[in-house]
């Protein structure tokens, strides 16, 4: 009867775990898609910039 009591327990908490592990997966990935938004123009300019003088380049 113990056992059962325990293992209940312990499922129910490894419920939590996983619900946290979610919702902060979530949020840190909200986070960093931001960040990301916030980063992307430069980025874009960065690399237009490089692919053009690397296009432009002459071939030897």
């Amino acid at each position: 009867m113990l056992d059962y009591y325990t293992m209940i327990i312990f499922g129910a908490q490894h419920q939590v775990d996983l619900l946290n592990k979610i919702l902060w997966s979530l949020i840190t990935s909200k986070f960093i898609f931001s960040l990301l938004l916030f980063w992307e123009p430069n980025t874009i300019q960065k690399l237009g910039l490089k692919s053009k003088t690397l296009y432009n380049k002459p071939t030897l």
